[in-house]
């Protein structure tokens, strides 16, 4: 809100969340040395809205020089951010939602009353001062060239956001590929009902696309520095990751900790933890070096598009889902989860 753009020192607002990660990086810069660490080594990674707060610190004047390398994990192209006048325009009418006219009657309201106005999910805001474009708008004038990024992806990731729902008719699929473009036609073309078993399953292809896999590729491409690019397409056969790569799914294998899933055993064996061993390798090779692996698994997006798929065994490949990303790019404006 204006209010607290005006309380504010340097008449920042929102993107508190994005304040605190960058004070506890300052802190890293402080003290690090005395636990034995690296101040001038410092790797941050986040997954999801882990991965847009990544972003976000790319972007941030605030955050630059606290950090060397980075890490986005299904972040999508880390090119979102909200006008700074629609999160005002938000804020004023989320206050008159839970019936206030100003700040300091929100603060006294209790906590069960602010819970029940909808507020929906909030996003980083173009505040004028810690943020005021886009890690995508910096990569494309070359201003990412001093800091190494790692950015991937996952295969079925819109599976996780899918969950529970019905199988929709052609009118229906049809009705939600328009919402994420003005030429639903061309874009169902793109997903043929022959290489799917429902419509369900083109829907959420084409979600895990939109939102995801294309926009990263799209980030990589602007970037003029050394961007490694991932896709997760593993599935593991133990019952216990039965979902196969969708959103997140990569995390139980990266930290070696699939007791994360409720009521799951401690412990990984056979291809499962092959794979989660390659990927702590990678991870930690490349916040040691900036560089993730050699040239036959690792490649720098740049040098030729290529990816590396994150499987038994990993791989280096010219393309991903059918090199469709070009297409899916001229008919819908990426828009990545957060």
């Amino acid at each position: 809100t204006g209010e607290m753009a005006e309380e504010s020192d340097d008449g920042s607002f929102g993107n508190y969340g994005l304040a605190d990660q960058a004070a506890a990086l300052e802190w890293v810069q402080a003290n690090v040395p005395a636990f034995g660490g690296d101040a001038e080594n410092v790797t941050i990674f986040g997954e999801s809205a882990g991965g847009g707060s990544v972003c976000a610190h790319l972007a941030s004047p605030a955050s630059q020089g606290l950090f060397h390398q980075a890490i986005v994990q299904s972040g999508g192209g880390c090119d979102r951010l909200q006008e700074g006048a629609e999160a005002q325009a938000a804020g004023a009418e989320f206050l008159r939602s839970a019936g206030c006219a100003d700040l300091a009657c929100l603060r006294e309201l209790p906590t069960e009353r602010v819970l029940a106005v909808d507020a929906g999910f909030g996003n980083f805001v173009d505040d004028g001062v810690r943020l005021t474009e886009t890690a995508r708008d910096r990569a494309e004038r070359g201003e990412l060239e001093d800091v190494p990024v790692m950015t991937g992806s996952n295969a079925d990731e819109a599976v996780l956001f899918t969950v529970g729902m019905e199988e929709p008719t052609d009118e229906q699929l049809r009705d939600l590929f328009a919402e994420s473009t003005d030429d639903p036609d061309a874009l169902l073309a793109l997903y043929p009902a022959a290489d799917y078993e429902t419509n369900l399953a083109r829907y959420q292809a084409m979600q895990t696309e939109t939102r995801f896999v294309c926009p990263t590729l799209a980030f990589a491409g602007a970037s003029t520095t050394d961007t490694y690019v991932y896709h997760y397409t593993y599935e593991s056969e133990d019952p216990r990751f039965g979902f196969g790569p969708v959103h997140g799914a990569e995390l139980a294998f990266l930290f070696a900790h699939p007791e994360g899933i409720s009521g799951s055993e401690p412990g990984l064996s056979g291809p499962d933890e092959a794979v989660s061993a390659a990927m702590q390798e990678a991870w930690v090779a490349f916040a040691t070096e900036g560089v993730p692996g050699d040239g036959d698994t690792w490649e720098p997006y740049g040098e030729g598009g290529r990816v590396t798929l994150i499987d038994d065994p990993p791989s280096l490949v010219d393309e991903v889902r059918d090199g469709r990303c070009g297409e899916v790019d001229e008919l819908t404006e990426f828009d990545a989860l957060l």
